[in-house]
């Protein structure tokens, strides 16, 4: 979902959303273990600002727990990472 807050004011929040499947064939071969879903939330906001953009961005905003796909397909344990939590992104794109 995107909207236009105030000209020059943009906002966009937007999902992700992995299934889950029951797909067990060979638990010990990778892309063959079950997968749990996961809805992570992402905003993304800029504002035009003194002849630039500042931008905002916040990844998994409600700071949820999941294993991204890739770490659930993993057959060894030590390569099963949780995705990163709430991460906060600053930045300012000057145009000249």
């Amino acid at each position: 979902m995107e909207n236009q807050t105030t000209p020059g004011w943009n906002n966009r929040l937007q999902a992700l959303l992995s299934g889950d499947r029951e797909r067990i064939e060979n638990a010990a071969v990778f892309n063959e273990r079950a997968v749990e879903s996961f809805v992570p939330l992402d905003l993304i906001s800029s504002l035009e600002l003194g002849g630039g953009t500042l931008e905002l961005g916040i990844q998994n905003l409600l700071d949820t727990d999941y294993f991204p796909v890739i770490s659930q397909q993993q057959t060894n344990e030590l390569s099963n990472a949780a995705a990163q939590g709430r991460t906060v992104t600053l930045g300012y794109n000057y145009r000249w």
